[in-house]
Parts: C-alpha cells; sequence; structure tokens
C-alpha cells in the first residue's frame, strides 16, 4: 500500500513537471547497498558476442591479441603496433587473422630503445549471413621500449 501510494505521488508530481515547462524532479530513492557495490565495482564493458578481446605488448616486442567468443560466429581481427611519434599514436605495423569462435595473433617486433609503443586491435563479429554483429577497438598500456 505504502509503494502505491509514493508511486503515486511521483506520478502527481512528475505530470506537473512536465507540464509546468522546462522544469526538473529528482527524488534520492535509497539504493540497496548490494546493488550500490555491485554498480561501482563492475566497470568492464559486456559485449553480446565477444567473450574476451586483449591485446597485449611487452618492453622486449612481444605483441599479441587473444579473440574468445561466446558462439561460433566467425570474426575478422586486425592487431596493429602503433608508436608514439609527434604527439601522436601511429602504426608502424599489423597483423591480420580471420576465424571462428577464437583466435590468437602472436608476434615480435623490432623495438627502438627508448621509444613508447602500444598495441590496437579491433574485431568484427559476423553471423551465419555475413553481417557483422559486433566491432569493437582496444587498446593495450603502452610500454617504452627497453
Amino acid at each position: 500500500m505504502r509503494t502505491t501510494k509514493i508511486l503515486a505521488s511521483i506520478l502527481a508530481i512528475s505530470t506537473v513537471a512536465c507540464t509546468a515547462g522546462n522544469s526538473v524532479l529528482a527524488y534520492d530513492f535509497p539504493i540497496p547497498e548490494e546493488i550500490s557495490v555491485l554498480e561501482q565495482n563492475d566497470t568492464s564493458l559486456r559485449y553480446t558476442y565477444i567473450s574476451s578481446f586483449t591485446p597485449a605488448i611487452t618492453s622486449s616486442g612481444s605483441i599479441r591479441v587473444n579473440i574468445s567468443l561466446y558462439e561460433r560466429y566467425d570474426y575478422s581481427v586486425t592487431l596493429e603496433l602503433e608508436q608514439y611519434i609527434g604527439g601522436s599514436w601511429e602504426s608502424i605495423d599489423s597483423w591480420y587473422l580471420d576465424g571462428n569462435y577464437r583466435g590468437t595473433i602472436s608476434e615480435s617486433c623490432s623495438l627502438e630503445s627508448g621509444e613508447r609503443y602500444r598495441a590496437r586491435a579491433y574485431v568484427d563479429v559476423y553471423d551465419d549471413y555475413g553481417v557483422i554483429v559486433e566491432s569493437t577497438t582496444k587498446y593495450s598500456a603502452a610500454v617504452t621500449a627497453r
């Protein structure tokens, strides 16, 4: 009964606010602690078809990307080696892989000592009809070559 009265009051106030022009209505509902903690701690992106997609690079020149899908769809993934040159990131090498369900690109690169590098990877996921159903791009952390 109390919930019904609260909802009726909110509906009445919001109706008045909507007809009054550019008014804003805000009410601070108490949020249960377990929901609040979950929302604060869970900041990872959620994908429909991509289970994991992780590019990485080491300061010694190993570069890789792992891709794993929830379903056995096809994908195409491109891994790029980027170098920080003149104030911006520039692609200096790339590798490509087509696959189904999961895969890895793993390469060794010659890096110039003292220069900054990162891995950039992007993926397209295709349904059974060859239509792209999901795409994303991710970057690794930047490293300074040894």
